[in-house]
């Protein structure tokens, strides 16, 4: 797990896409559940971790083509977002990335000078021959993965030891920890807001 230091954070929640769909298209064996099929609306969000000594973006969302090309509806680009915050993304430090599916590092051209963090399982997969077969491809953009190995010649990536934190999450992605105003949060690596 990724800890963001002892210090107090401001944790925001920044809302950036939206979908209409079905809940047989959104959950897993939903025959199963022999439940009516019902409309489903599904928003996007990536997370901004705060305080006075540095900004962390944590995941950034879907690239306006990632979208689009799977019926998803942008509600502003990450920029945008960021300035409704009253954050630029030169003022990021740092992009953390729980994993690399299109609607978590889509947006990462935007932050052209922070470091990108990630776990060393999740790039080796990603760039590896596994990521090419039918069943995990969709969940990618090949431009996207290529984007992260340019990272990495560049040396702006830093590959982490990754571990099994939870148990709704695999060896490669990350769990984001940190100390918010109130009460110690957790971010995991999907947080859906369905609303039925």
């Amino acid at each position: 797990m990724t800890e963001l230091s002892n210090a107090r954070y401001e944790m925001l929640a920044i809302r950036y896409g939206t979908r209409q769909t079905s809940a047989q298209e959104v959950f897993l064996n939903f025959h199963t559940y022999r439940e009516p099929d019902r409309p489903l609306g599904m928003d996007y969000f990536f997370w901004v971790a705060r305080n006075e000594a540095r900004t962390v973006v944590i995941d950034t969302g879907f690239s306006p083509e990632g979208g689009a090309k799977r019926g998803r509806t942008i509600l502003s680009t990450v920029g945008e977002a960021l300035a409704s915050a009253g954050i630029s993304p030169d003022a990021v430090g740092q992009v953390v990335l729980t994993h690399a599916h299109y609607d978590h590092i889509g947006g990462l051209p935007a932050f052209g000078a922070s470091e990108v963090i990630m776990t060393q399982a999740e790039y080796a997969f990603w760039t590896g021959p596994m990521a090419g077969r039918a069943q995990f491809a969709h969940s990618a953009e090949a431009s996207e993965i290529d984007h992260l190995r340019q990272l990495r010649a560049g040396e702006r990536l830093t590959l982490v030891a990754g571990r099994q934190a939870s148990p709704a999450a695999t060896a490669g992605w990350r769990p984001i920890r940190a100390n918010s105003s109130d009460s110690r949060g957790r971010i995991m690596c999907f947080v859906y807001e369905c609303a039925e």
